[in-house]
Parts: structure tokens; C-alpha cells; sequence
């Protein structure tokens, strides 16, 4: 009897288990509205474009420029209202398989930055 009762309770908190580890999209619908000019640039060219990693400025890394809109958008680095399937998100969260970025000991972009990059690019990464 105590065997069983020990079997049920293991796998209804297996269950419960698997339930709370479900991924669940987060409800932006109260997010502020994030600006690319004003929020999502001046961290992209901070950080990405810093030392000419992915700036304008070819300084031998190799690295595509990220510092404008355009370039973002043309290179393929936002899969606009999908920040999971976008590279740049799965390169500064280092998911999907993704080098993670900065590289080395640079300094990482704070959690707070990588939310607002993500909320704007699940509000569809408008140029505003």
C-alpha cells in the first residue's frame, strides 16, 4: 500500500512538474510601446557596434553591420512580431544554438536591454 501511494505521489509531481515548466508566451498587452530610435539603436550600436564589431566600419572582424535599421532588417537579424526565430535575440540569449553575444569577456547586454528587445520585436520591430 505505501508502495503505491509513493508511486501516485511521484508521478502526480512529475505531472505538476511538467505542467509549471511549459513555456508560455508573455501577454505584452500592457507593454509600453518600445522605440527602435530611442531604445533599440543607441543599445545595438553600443553594444554590436562597439569597437566596429558591427558597425559601418570594416576593422577586419568580418562581422556584418548592425548599427541601422535597414541593415537589421536586410541582413535577416529580426523576424518581425517573432523574437524567438529572430537571430539577433538568439544571439544575445545565446538560444537556438546561437553563439552567444558579446563574444569573450565583453560586457553582456543587461536583462532589462534583452526584455526591450525582445518586446519590440514581438510589436512587430517597427522602424518608429
Amino acid at each position: 500500500m505505501k508502495k503505491s501511494i509513493a508511486i501516485f505521489g511521484i508521478c502526480v509531481s512529475g505531472f505538476i512538474l511538467t505542467l509549471l515548466s511549459c513555456r508560455h508566451d508573455p501577454d505584452l498587452s500592457m507593454a509600453p510601446t518600445i522605440f527602435y530610435s530611442t531604445e533599440i539603436q543607441p543599445l545595438i550600436a553600443g553594444k554590436c557596434g562597439s569597437e566596429g564589431c558591427h558597425s559601418d566600419i570594416n576593422n577586419g572582424h568580418g562581422a556584418e553591420p548592425l548599427v541601422s535599421y535597414d541593415k537589421l532588417m536586410s541582413h535577416g537579424y529580426i523576424v518581425p512580431g517573432n523574437a524567438r526565430d529572430s537571430k539577433l535575440y538568439k544571439a544575445i540569449t545565446g538560444r537556438g544554438g546561437v553563439k552567444k553575444m558579446p563574444p569573450g569577456g565583453s560586457a553582456q547586454l543587461a536583462d532589462a536591454d534583452v526584455l526591450k528587445i525582445f518586446i519590440w520585436i514581438e510589436q512587430g520591430a517597427i522602424n518608429n
